[in-house]
This record gives structure tokens, sequence and C-alpha cells, in this order.
């Protein structure tokens, strides 16, 4: 039977001997949430944000950087203290997230990263998050996803399972660690906390590791209800979980390590707004759109919006796009703040035949390598209407349905992604590996399902690779994440793009507001607009034909 108080103080004396450790083992793997986790609570300037569980503080020390005004807490005073170590000049205070020392109403958001699954009493800390929080602000919290698909987690926990461990008797029950990997088990938790516009995704990437020994030393010394397990075992049942853990980890092993599959499941919600007024602090202060314009922008007709209007509606996601014309690329860099030597260097490949007959019938087939990242593949369909795609693939974690959105058009588009090892699109480009090895087996069906009969992944051509630098910044007039690329083409032109992603209910707000934004810096929004993939398959598909006449 479950003691959540027990397990409470038990977790709470844990952390208070793990916290250096954790901070060595698991920070780089959490940090990779921190962004989405800000994003998905509109986390900006001006945002009043609690972090709960803040551990060494970096999701607070995020916020922070996004001009929002972060207070961290945790229950165990050792992480209270490295956090202040790590991120000096930051409000990091000791407290129980299920009994929260703050007044009602006194944040606009509140993030978890990882918090939920190690607290006793998930329902009471939702209230109390809850409480805090002002009318029509925003509640995210992360988890792990099932172990079958949070592979760093799932090789121990397998491991364990084979041999028969069981618990220590003075190991006190906890909540299923997994309860809130179920999507309906993690939206109702929110739901019964009161939040509306409630929201949960799935999160896939991969993650490097070094070594098998640094894997075990971090899931047995830096973690608090998995170390005790194991480490309680006699020595000859620890040796038969390593034995076990060790044999699973070898098929995630590359040239320089072990290239393990994540899966994170994100939750957030809204808390009501007062009298069906939403909130005017959705992502910080936000501030009315402007009415003043040096440009024209082209704009959607009547029919154009009701065509629209059910597509965003039904989509996971808006991406609201610009593209700045050539001539005033390096002055929009220099009003937005944009530094290329902050930027992430990326090379993209596309596939499709000479004469772009997959382009035709509305399919993208593309590799991507990202500096410092894992390799990724993406088969995309469009335009799509999202109530006729089959709900087995709109409930796949890999599926997004997004409606891209520019001055004077739009498309709705379904994109299947997958994960790659660092190395796999390097093989496929050196004819070490062919194409199809780049796409799963929900991708290899998609894109069966759609390309024209009779075309193979392995009979498409290489168009590419082309290079692109992408940065962010967070403009504090504005108050949410600006995304710029700069694509550049082998025949010397370029094209920037600025695009923000938003949630469905938040679209043309978040439209207006970036088009005053941008008029008020004095960007360019009457320049025609180009889409950057179209261009580069040209581009291609035109040096092919020369090559073969």
């Amino acid at each position: 039977m479950v003691d959540p108080d027990a397990f409470t103080t038990f977790e709470a004396a844990g952390w208070e001997e793990k916290a250096a450790a954790y901070e060595g083992a698991f920070a780089p793997l959490t940090s990779e949430m921190i962004e989405p986790l800000l994003d998905a609570a509109s986390v900006g300037a001006g945002t009043r944000v609690l972090d709960v569980a803040t551990g060494p503080g970096h999701v607070a020390g995020h916020a922070s950087r996004r001009g929002a005004r972060a207070v961290g807490v945790d229950i165990a005073q050792a992480m209270v203290e490295l956090a202040r170590e790590l991120h000096p000049g930051l409000d990091f205070r000791q407290a129980d997230a299920q009994a929260l020392p703050f007044e009602d109403a006194c944040f606009d958001a509140v993030v978890g990263n990882f918090a939920i699954l190690h607290l006793g009493h998930p329902e009471r800390a939702v209230a109390e998050f809850v409480r805090t929080i002002v009318p029509g602000g925003a509640l995210a919290l992360t988890v792990w996803d099932l172990p079958v698909r949070m592979r760093i987690v799932g090789v121990l926990v397998e491991a364990v399972h084979e041999v028969g461990a069981t618990p220590p008797e003075d190991l006190p029950a906890g909540p299923d660690f997994f309860r809130f990997s179920a999507d309906d088990e993690f939206d109702a938790l929110l739901r019964d906390g009161g939040l509306q516009q409630r929201r949960v995704e799935t999160i896939a990437f991969t993650h490097h590791m070094r070594t098998a020994d640094g894997i075990w030393d971090g899931l047995t010394g830096a973690t608090v209800r998995m170390s005790a397990l194991v480490m309680a075992q006699p020595e000859g049942t620890r040796q038969r979980i390593r034995e076990a853990f060790d044999r699973r980890l070898e098929d995630y092993r590359t040239a320089d390590g072990f290239e393990l599959p994540v899966s994170v499941k994100l939750a957030s919600g809204r808390k009501p707004a007062l009298h069906g007024i939403a909130s005017t602090r959705t992502g910080s202060k936000r501030r009315p759109a402007m009415a003043t314009t040096t440009t024209t922008m082209p704009t959607l007709s009547d029919d154009q919006l009701v065509e629209l209007l059910p597509l965003i509606e039904e989509s996971d996601s808006v991406e609201l796009k610009l593209t700045v014309p050539e001539l005033h690329h390096r002055s929009t860099a220099r009003v937005l703040g944009l530094d290329p030597l902050e930027g992430q260097i990326r090379q993209v490949v596309f596939f499709d035949t000479p004469k772009l007959a997959l382009e035709k019938k509305g399919v993208v087939v593309r590799a991507r390598r990202i500096q410092g990242k894992a390799d990724d593949s993406v088969v995309k369909l469009r335009p799509v209407v999202p109530h006729e795609l089959p709900e087995s693939l709109r409930s796949s974690p890999d599926f997004r349905v997004e409606v891209d959105a520019l001055p004077g058009g739009f498309v709705c588009s379904g994109t299947l992604k997958r994960a790659l090892p660092p190395d796999a699109v390097t093989k496929v480009l050196t004819g070490k590996r062919p194409v199809r090895k780049l796409f799963s087996k929900e991708q290899r069906a998609f894109f069966a399902e759609h390309a024209p009969e009779g075309i193979e992944l392995d009979d498409l051509a290489v168009l590419g690779p082309i290079y692109l630098i992408k940065g962010r910044v967070t403009p504090k007039e504005l108050g949410r994440r600006l995304v710029a690329e700069l694509w550049f083409y082998p025949d010397g032109s370029r094209v920037l793009e600025l695009s923000t992603r938003c949630a469905t209910h938040e679209a043309f707000q978040v439209a207006a507001e970036g088009r005053a934004f941008l008029t008020a810096k004095g960007v360019d929004l009457s320049g025609e607009q180009q889409t950057k993939t179209r261009k580069a398959l040209g581009y291609f598909a035109r040096n092919l034909a020369d090559e073969a006449g």
C-alpha cells in the first residue's frame, strides 16, 4: 500500500544526498526539455514563473534568460544550495511542492521538469500549483514516457524485472512511477485540477552517453527510488541485474558510446480566466497590436479564412512564418539582435525523383544533420485535412499536424519524424547505406501510401545537401521566442525565414503581435514569400537535368 507521506520523506532525504551526483549524471538529459517546457507555459519577458522541484535550478535559469522573473523551490536544501551556486542572483527557496509557501494567484506560470513523478500527493501538488497561478495563467509539467520508449530508464527497469528483484522492505511504496506516461492519466491530473485548454504531447529524441559504466552509475547513484531498489539487493542479484542491463544496452551501441532513445510526456493547461475573459499574460507582458505600419503585408481573403479556421482548430500547432527580402537580411538580423556565431549549423538533404514526382504529389522526404544533436528524418504530406487522417496516424507520438501560415497564404501538413544516430545521414550520403535505412517502418508505410505508384525510397535521387544557420532570440518587446533560419543556396542566393510556433487557440493573437513587433522594428513585411524547400528542390532538380543533358 502506498504511504504518500512516508514516500515524500524518503524522496526528500534521498535528494539531500544525491544533489551533486544528479547534476553530473542527469542535468544534460533533463535540460533537453527546458525550452519546450517554458514554451508550453508561454514563459517570456516579464512572466512571473515558479519552477517546482527546481533541482540544480536550470529551468529557472533559462526562464531568467528569457527575461522572466523566476523563483525556484525544492524540498532538498542541498539542491537549493546547488541551484544558488550555479545561478547566483536568482531566488531559490526550500519548500514542499505539495504545500507551497506562496499567496494565491501570485505567478503567471508554474512549471515542473520531471517533478510530479517524485511526489507522494500529485493531485495535492497540482491543486497547489493552480492555487498560486493567476486566472488565465499556465501550468506545464513533464514526466518520462514508458520504459519501452524511454530506454535510458527502460534498460534498467527490464533488467530488474528479468532478474526478479523485489523492493527491500524498508523502501516506502510510492505512486506508480509511470502513471502519467499515459496521456489520459496526465490529462486527467490537469483536468481534475480545474485546468482548461489542456494538451499532452510526446517529445522524442536520442541522447548520447559515452560508457555503460556511466549510464549504470547515473541510474544507481544519482537517483533515489531506482537507486534504493537496485543497491539494496544482495551482491549476486546486483551482478545479475548489471549483466542483463549490459546485454540490453548493446542494442544502442555506436562507434563512440551509446545512442539511447528518449521519450517524454509534456502536459500543459490554463487556469480559467475570470468572467470568461482571457488572460493578457499568456506568455509575458504582451502589448496590444500597433495600428501603424510602414509596409503592406499580404492578407488572407474571406474565403481563405473560412478554409483556415477549421484547419487550425483540428491541428496540433501553428507556425507563423515570414520570408525577409534578401536586401534586408543584414538590417533585420541587426534590429532583432541575431548573432550568427550563436547559431546552430544544419545540413539538409532532400530525396525526390529528378522530375520532382514526390513534390508534385505533395510528399516531401528529407533528412537532416544538426550541430551538437542527433540526425533526424522526415516524411511530410501537404496539404492534409486533419479529420481525414487515420486515428492510428494521429495518435502516433512521432506524427504532428501543423498549419504553416505566411502572409497571404497557408498550408496544413502532416509530418512523421524519426530521430537518428549522429552518423546516419553521412552513411547514406557516402553510399554506405541505402536511403530507406533513414526511415522507420512507420515512415516507410506512410511514404508508400502517398508516393506515386512504383516509386521506392531507394529509387530517389539525392537533392543536396544544403546548409543553413538557425538562430533563436526572445525579444523583450515580443515576449516569445522567434526563430531565424538563413539558408545558403549553392548559386549564392539566400533565404531568411522568421518564424514562431504557437498553440492553435492563440494563432491570431500571436500573428497580430508579431506583425506589430516586426513593423515597429522596421522589418519589411511586403516581400515575395518563398518556401525554402521548394526553392531547394527546384535548384537541385535543375542541376540533375543539366548533368543528364
